[in-house]
């Protein structure tokens, strides 16, 4: 009998081993490699990890019969950013392009600082909340900076956009840069709507004495300070540009058929009486270059860092041993 209890005893452990072996195996399975990078692996379950808030922010803001497509989109995406981070990191060693340790310390202590939480139980709590530990955190800000500083060295110093290339791109996009008529106005404004102001009548006796002094010569900007209930009062009523079929129809009508240093008779509107002063004109055309160079530029400059990046990965990839899978 005791042989026999021994031997069903064996039975029993031999199956919980098989159980635990072919658990392992699935899991093996289930967590299956979906690229090799060098020596280095990249599972199912990082690229699941990395792609999970693009893949939630998907299923909140598209429909279903769009999620498949996007979601592969998504990975596709993430996959090429794991790889290109891998490649960074190895050129960064090879090249002894360091990050410190006080480098990502200070780093934290920004994040830290920015988010308020100065303790640090709290601060890892936080993490903890996000699916982070602190050493996690450490080693992403890390290779995060070798990508940045492996890029600036790389690609970013060497980012030329020269003022021909502005002026060209100006010329060459000039529909972009059209502009519609736009007035710059100081407003005096008596207000009628609000209570406690002056009546109706007060008010309209009132901005036709003041029109009667603007004509003979008083200063706008020290008429508004004296008398105006509307805005930008201490810069002389002046509310900045206009532009042509956004403003009140009724200012918009005056306005734009002044010259600048112009004012308008007095106009009632719904909130009360107001006189207008063009105080700028710039009437309808293509931009000045100078007004548009340093957007151009931002434009070109982004544009170039984009072109260089790509030929610098690619060159950098194609000596690299990568396999993809199915994933």
């Amino acid at each position: 009998m005791h042989s026999r209890n021994v031997l069903i005893r064996a039975e029993w452990i031999l199956m919980g081993l098989l159980t635990v072996v072919c658990c392992q195996a699935e899991s093996r399975l289930i967590d299956r490699i979906v690229a090799k990078v060098d020596y280095s692996i990249i599972t199912e379950s990082d690229l699941q990890e990395a792609c999970g808030p693009s893949i939630q922010q998907i299923r909140e803001n598209f429909p279903p019969d769009e999620w498949d497509n996007r979601i592969r989109e998504i990975k596709t995406n993430i996959l090429m950013h794991m790889i290109n981070e891998y490649v960074c990191v190895r050129f960064a060693r090879e090249n002894e392009i360091l990050v410190t340790p006080e480098e990502v310390d200070s780093t934290i202590q920004s994040i830290r600082e920015r988010s308020g939480m100065v303790d640090e139980a709290q601060f890892k709590a936080q993490l903890a909340l996000e699916g982070l530990t602190l050493d996690e955190l450490r080693d992403n800000l890390r290779r995060q900076t070798i990508v940045r500083k492996v890029m600036r060295r790389e690609v970013q110093s060497k980012v030329r956009v020269t003022e021909a290339d502005i002026k060209e791109y100006w010329q060459d996009n000039a529909d972009r840069y059209q502009q519609k008529t736009r007035i710059r106005v100081a407003v005096l404004m008596l207000d009628t709507e609000n209570a406690g102001m002056l009546s109706a009548r007060l008010a309209r006796d009132k901005i036709f004495e003041i029109h009667e002094n603007l004509e003979k010569g008083a200063d706008f900007a020290e008429m508004v300070a004296a008398h105006s209930d509307g805005p930008a009062k201490d810069q002389g009523g002046d509310i900045g540009f206009l532009e042509e079929g956004k403003a009140l129809p009724v200012i918009e009508k005056a306005a734009f058929n002044m010259e600048k240093g112009q004012f308008s008779a007095p106009l009632e509107t719904s909130f009360g009486y107001v006189i207008v002063k063009v105080l700028e004109r710039m009437d309808a055309g293509l931009r000045p270059l100078d007004q548009v160079r340093a957007e151009i530029e931002e434009t070109l400059r982004s544009r170039k860092v984009r072109e260089i990046e790509d030929q610098w990965f690619e060159r950098e990839r194609a000596g690299t041993y990568i396999q993809m899978f199915d994933y």
